[in-house]
């Protein structure tokens, strides 16, 4: 990717870290309480698509060290990244639908595979599925 790559307004996401919004954006919304973590930013790009609004990047890239692609220092600090991401990412999903709410048990059994292959500990994917369901 470049930084004058064009992302079309329907696939377009950020992280509000590296985000201008006008200040009139905020008088009739407010970030949802119920989220916490990767899924407020991705819950905001959303519910702006939803109200038509459209999204500009501006033509240049920002490094971001995103803690999920680094190589986390044992099994038991990844369980705690997830013991975050897991509950936040579920009630992303919820609020679109039944679909999408069965599509996120997929894709944590996705994260539950690609972690323990990372780790080559695969205790890491049963215990993965089980907490989600746990917190679901």
């Amino acid at each position: 990717k470049t930084a004058d790559d064009h992302v079309r307004n329907e696939k377009f996401n950020c992280i509000n870290s590296c985000t201008a919004i006008k200040l009139h954006v905020f008088k009739d919304y407010r970030y949802d309480e119920n989220l916490f973590l990767d899924q407020i930013d991705h819950d905001f790009c959303r519910s702006q698509r939803l109200l038509g609004r459209q999204f500009y990047k501006f033509p240049l890239i920002i490094e971001h060290n995103f803690s999920l692609k680094n190589q986390l220092p044992s099994v038991a600090v990844v369980k705690r990244r997830y013991e975050l991401l897991i509950p936040d990412f579920l009630i992303y999903c919820r609020k679109q639908g039944v679909l999408k709410y069965c599509m996120a048990y997929v894709k944590i059994f996705a994260w539950g595979i690609e972690q323990s292959r990372k780790y080559k500990d695969w205790s890491i994917l049963p215990w993965m599925m089980q907490y989600a369901l746990r917190k679901g």
